[in-house]
């Protein structure tokens, strides 16, 4: 797989689509979670369309398949933190829902992905 074919990559553009509604959403976050739980989810967030990315450069498949089981990780520590958020009763938890939906898509594609390589 080329280096910028990445961008071409379905699971890609829609952890990329993710990532930015993430900042969106933790933007209603309290404040003094900035550098706590707003932090953590953004980060992971940023960590599924980088890691997608980062493994469609490698030249081996077992290279492709770890960055893919990486963002696949990222991608339920991403979740976990929105259900935290939820329950803590930061942000809009119909949006907050609503991602958490899309992030479940994005696992099966993901999942699909991973399979397709052997």
């Amino acid at each position: 797989m080329h280096a910028a074919s990445f961008r071409e990559l379905r699971i890609w553009r829609e952890g990329l689509a993710l990532a930015v509604e993430t900042y969106a959403i933790t933007k209603a976050f309290p404040r003094e979670e900035m550098f706590g739980l707003t932090a953590q989810v953004r980060r992971s967030a940023n960590s599924v369309p980088a890691n997608i990315a980062e493994g469609s450069g490698r030249h081996f498949t077992k290279e492709y398949e770890r960055f893919l089981r990486i963002a696949h990780g990222s991608l339920k520590e991403t979740v976990s933190h929105f259900l935290l958020a939820r329950e803590l009763g930061y942000g809009d938890r119909i949006a907050i829902d609503r991602i958490i939906c899309r992030y479940q898509g994005l696992d099966a594609g993901i999942n699909a992905c991973i399979k397709s390589l052997h």
